[in-house]
């Protein structure tokens, strides 16, 4: 039987990137930080694939939908699904316990559910030309945690195109041309998400706020993996008071290196615009189209008012299949002030560090991840909301925001098909108390903050949040990345009062998004 590959060009979701994930880190020329990943024509993993249990016979659903094939042109669609029912757990202050159809989360009694239905389509000719757009209409009965405000912006999404008091109705929709002019450079554009790092987290960018358009260039030479990226973002006016939605820009760099097989460093710099100032209108800044250039000196050369994130990464193989990563993320500060210890609001920073192992305990595919993440009050906020590291009303980095502590332990195996894993994270916020500005929100400019000095992280109202989460899946096609899936969801909050939820889920979904 002919093998197709449902991956033959990139993995971007989490989930299948997971699945795949111990390839990457055994290849030492990828750069490991840099997702998605395009693996068309790399020979390597047509060797790994052969490897993989998922083709070895034709069984129900193991092809694509629809493939044409002519010469060098290739093109496959497939549809997406994700049907989704609950038996939910009655909400306590006591422990959580299961019961059939009762609270969603916390304090109200309906039964969550996920609708979505839709299609993705690959192209691929003469192997310089890609193009995919996944489409989907979604519905859903949100857990209240996961609801906004009156934005109507729905998480991880765009805003919704219908909702009332139980569920919202919204699109799910990105799409990618990429043109590889030779094995050094490619030139993409699209509308979709991105990510920078080798943690579970993004202190940089991660995929948490909603697709946007953007152009790329990448670069490849030797060691090294360049990254320069225009993005268009949307977000709120909060300013004038007005519910709509005002244009903003990000432009960043990411320079990956790998010194040798076993160590990598990378750095990124970001700079957030908006297009409009209390000044003027500014439209777009041509000057941030420089490749190459710095933008700290050249912000500060134009005058401009903008949001600067500068960072820095690494990642070590400390023996085989161990790895050791970390992040650190500088939007603002000064040496003397930090010397000073002085708690000063503009010394905004944040780290990560972590370990994956692979083959955990010489198990094969077992992996474990453990890492905590640390970020100072005010940290991406600005002066201006609307320059401030967000988009769609959501962090583009860390979805916590800012003024947090997290702890995360992450476990992943693979028999076959079949696919286990248990996430558990911790975290400590520090939330606005009496109307005053803590740090964690970034939406609120940092202008506002409630003092100027003596800023400790998670200050202000402590808020602790233990989330749990196991799921079992079944592979069904790995063409269509379609799973069947059986999850629960334990979440305790403690906010001023303890809170308690848990959720049995069953269905089927395509990891594509």
């Amino acid at each position: 039987m002919k093998k197709i590959f449902p991956q033959d060009f990139l993995l971007k979701n989490k989930n299948l990137i997971e699945i795949y994930e111990k390839f990457f880190y055994d290849e030492k020329e990828i750069h490991t930080s840099i997702k998605t990943f395009f693996i068309s024509g790399n020979k390597n993993f047509q060797n790994f694939e052969k490897k993989m249990p998922f083709f070895e016979k034709k069984i129900f659903l193991n092809s694509n939908f629809f493939t044409k094939k002519n010469g060098n042109y290739k093109f496959s669609l497939f549809p997406i699904l994700e049907l989704f029912g609950s038996l939910k757990a009655k909400t306590t202050e006591e422990a959580p316990y299961l019961s059939m159809g009762l609270s969603e989360n916390f304090k109200s009694f309906k039964n969550p559910y996920e609708f979505s239905a839709g299609f993705s389509a690959k192209m691929n000719y003469n192997k310089k030309f890609f193009f995919y757009w996944n489409f989907a209409y979604s519905l859903k009965n949100f857990q209240n945690y996961e609801l906004l405000d009156s934005t109507k912006i729905v998480k991880n999404f765009g805003e919704s195109i219908y909702q009332n008091k139980s569920f919202y109705r919204f699109l799910k929709s990105d799409f990618l041309f990429v043109y590889s002019l030779n094995k050094y450079f490619s030139f993409h554009f699209g509308k979709d998400k991105h990510f920078f790092g080798d943690g579970f987290r993004s202190l940089f960018l991660s995929r948490n706020s909603n697709s946007f358009p953007f152009y790329k260039i990448s670069t490849k030479f030797s060691k090294f993996h360049y990254i320069n990226l225009m993005g268009f973002l949307q977000d709120f006016d909060f300013i004038e008071m007005k519910n709509n939605f005002s244009k903003k820009y990000i432009n960043l760099h990411f320079l990956s290196f790998n010194l040798n097989e076993k160590f990598n460093i990378n750095i990124f710099e970001a700079i957030i615009w908006a297009e409009k100032d209390s000044i003027k209108n500014r439209d777009f800044e041509v000057n941030y189209l420089n490749p190459i250039i710095f933008y700290r000196p050249l912000e500060n050369s134009v005058g401009s008012p903008d949001n600067v994130i500068l960072g820095a990464g690494f990642k070590f193989e400390i023996i085989k299949n161990y790895y050791l990563y970390g992040q650190t993320i500088l939007d603002e500060f000064l040496l003397s002030e930090i010397k000073n210890r002085n708690g000063w609001k503009h010394n905004k920073f944040g780290f990560q560090i972590g370990i994956k192992i692979f083959d955990f305990l010489s198990i094969k595919n077992l992996k474990i991840q453990s890492e905590y993440n640390y970020v100072r009050p005010f940290t991406y906020s600005h002066s201006s909301i609307l320059n401030n590291y967000g988009s769609y009303y959501q962090a583009l980095a860390h979805p916590l925001g800012a003024n947090f502590r997290e702890g995360i332990l992450n476990l992943f195996y693979r028999k076959n098909r079949f696919f286990i894993k248990n996430l558990s994270i911790f975290s400590v916020q520090g939330m606005n108390k009496n109307n005053e500005n803590y740090g964690q929100n970034i939406y609120l400019s940092y202008l506002s903050a409630f003092k100027d000095y003596g800023n400790k992280t998670t200050q202000g109202e402590k808020n602790y949040i233990f989330y749990n989460e196991n799921r079992l899946s079944y592979l069904i096609n790995p063409n269509w990345n379609l799973y069947f899936e059986i999850s629960y969801i334990f979440m305790m909050q403690k906010y001023m009062e303890k809170n308690i939820s848990n959720s049995f889920m069953i269905g089927l979904k395509t990891y594509i998004f």
